[in-house]
């Protein structure tokens, strides 16, 4: 995934350093794309609104014990998972509540007229 420096760019640390800079932005914009291509399915939105959902972001946290840091450490990772997949495409995100919202109220349709 990142690039190999080379004994060269040990003796010029602006470039190696500039080199490293551009590999990280080329891997964050590939990444950003592969992400909008797994929003761009039902599957993959199910998939990040469950990873989402399960890290809790908004939740309280806070319990008077150690778990505290489960929790804490749980939900930082829901709120990068969020704010990468809303970078990437808003409108797919918005699209994965609504199908999320109706497929609770199909279930719950479901379970009241059996």
């Amino acid at each position: 995934m990142g690039r190999e420096v080379k004994v060269y760019d040990v003796f010029n640390p602006e470039r190696a350093q500039k080199l490293q800079r551009e590999q990280v932005e080329a891997d964050s914009r590939q990444f950003m794309r592969d992400l909008k291509e797994v929003i761009g399915t039902p599957e993959g939105r199910r998939v990040m609104f469950a990873l989402i959902a399960k890290a809790a972001p908004m939740d309280p946290a806070f319990t008077g014990s150690s778990e505290t840091y489960y929790l804490l450490g749980r939900q930082d990772y829901g709120k990068w998972i969020y704010d990468a997949v809303t970078a990437a495409d808003y409108k797919k995100w918005r699209l994965a509540e609504d199908e999320f919202r109706a497929s609770e109220q199909k279930k719950e349709r479901k379970r009241n007229h059996g």
